[in-house]
């Protein structure tokens, strides 16, 4: 569906099919709207009226042929003599023909492609051929991929999807050779539609994660339903960017073949859904500091720390229960009491129990306590000691939400430095959940484009 047309089309709700409006399918900036002649209530702009302003769903056909299903649809009206009504939804799923959402909406095949999916997959069937004498030419190889189902258990099966084409050109007597790959996201369980999203935003943000860009999947992404059937759906999701495909090749952060050497039986994307399911919050500030440029580099800042913060209080690692202990004052009031008053010693060790505290850490402690792990491939890839980056990053974290004024803390052109460098310290955080090596996984952040400014 061309994003940049205006589709003409009928609309009505379903089980009203007697009220049907006319009106146009449009996107701006990737966002669809329906703008319709009429309104499906009568006089909804008379006072006293009360008329829907919210529909779970509506039906449309386009003059393309293409059937549409809107749902979570939210209505508003215009207020002069000729009633328009405009309606923004939350997702829509069209496809060719008439019978496709005969019996509703399922799933049983989903095909996503992040825009990174090419350079990250790193495979090719054609090969150039150059000998002496002999006109160039390309050929078809017999490679497989390294991997086809990079994940599969109860409920799902995620695996690459490959196709090669040979088109002829129109006017030429010349082959286009093209490949399109695709991740084929098959469901073995029936899956409630906020299910089928959730694992689509995991796994692209898992793609923000190994490809260190803004990976987004195209939308709308294809699907298939239990008969086989093929549609689209589209979702209206407000980028914080405005994303271009570049026209030259990205290189991804860590690649298939990356992943890998370090990991042969590819149980990373069973580990990210795991880590999802804890870290939700601290990835998605992570994914939003490499995706929103919106942001500026104190806000990214303050976001990331944010994150670390929230992993600490949640990691098992980083809070084993400390020992309760007296205060010194406490402690000279029980010794004084045991001494001058016939007290019995069980009260005097249950006051005592009552009256013990765990030692109070501060931030910049459970910080490290977190992190000291990582200081060693921190300092080979940044060049910066670990415990002057944790003074800097404690004073300014401090300074941005309470106002402190301790010292030293970043000066306006520092954030970004540091930003990248917080974004390095949660990259070997998530390596090592992810049951990677970091030893042999700090080279590629050290190569990577994005960091090259904080590399020593």
């Amino acid at each position: 569906m061309n994003q940049n047309h205006a589709y003409k089309g009928r609309f009505w709700i379903p089980d009203e099919n007697d009220k049907i409006l006319y009106g146009h399918l449009k996107f701006k900036n990737g966002i669809g709207c329906l703008e319709l002649f009429g309104s499906f209530d009568k006089e909804p702009n008379r006072v006293g009226s009360n008329p829907r302003r919210s529909l779970p769903v509506l039906s449309g056909y386009l003059e393309t042929h293409i059937q549409c299903v809107f749902k979570v649809c939210t209505l508003k009206f215009t207020s002069q003599a000729i009633i328009f009504s405009y309606i923004e939804f939350d997702h829509f799923f069209y496809a060719h023909g008439d019978n496709t959402f005969a019996d509703g909406i399922s799933f049983s095949k989903i095909f996503i492609e992040p825009f990174i999916l090419d350079s990250w997959v790193d495979y090719s069937v054609f090969e150039p051929v150059f000998e002496e004498g002999v006109t160039p030419k390309v050929i078809q190889t017999d490679e497989p991929l390294p991997i086809e189902d990079i994940y599969n258990n109860e409920d799902f099966l995620l695996s690459i999807k490959h196709e090669p084409h040979f088109d002829i050109m129109k006017g030429k007597r010349e082959y286009l050779l093209e490949q399109d790959i695709s991740l084929r996201l098959t469901l073995k369980t029936n899956h409630h539609l906020h299910e089928v999203f959730s694992k689509i935003d995991k796994l692209n943000d898992f793609f923000i994660f190994v490809s260190n860009k803004q990976s987004i999947i195209k939308n709308p992404f294809q699907a298939r339903n239990s008969k086989n059937k093929k549609f689209y759906c589209h979702r209206n999701i407000i980028q914080p960017f405005k994303f271009h495909k570049p026209e030259y090749r990205l290189e991804a952060l860590f690649s298939l073949k990356d992943i890998l050497q370090f990991d042969p039986q590819f149980k990373c994307i069973e580990k990210w859904f795991e880590l999802y399911s804890r870290y939700e919050n601290p990835i998605k500030l992570f994914c939003n500091s490499i995706t929103d440029t919106t942001l500026n580099s104190a806000s990214r800042f303050i976001n990331l720390m944010y994150a670390i913060d929230m992993i600490q209080q949640k990691d098992n690692t980083a809070n084993k229960p400390t020992a309760k202990i007296l205060s010194k004052e406490n402690k000279s009031l029980i010794e004084k009491l045991a001494s001058d008053f016939d007290i019995d010693k069980n009260q005097i060790k249950q006051l005592q129990s009552k009256l013990s505290r765990a030692p109070i850490v501060r931030l910049k402690n459970k910080f490290k306590k977190l992190l000291i792990e990582f200081s060693e491939p921190y300092e080979k890839i940044t060049g910066e000691n670990f415990n002057q980056y944790v003074e800097l990053a404690i004073n300014t974290r401090n300074y941005l939400a309470h106002e402190n004024e301790s010292i030293p803390i970043l000066t306006a052109d520092q954030y970004e430095e540091y930003v990248l460098k917080t974004e390095i310290l949660l990259i070997l955080y998530l390596i090592k959940r992810l049951g990677w090596n970091f030893e042999n996984c700090w080279l590629n952040i050290k190569r990577a484009d994005r960091y090259r400014m904080v590399v020593k």
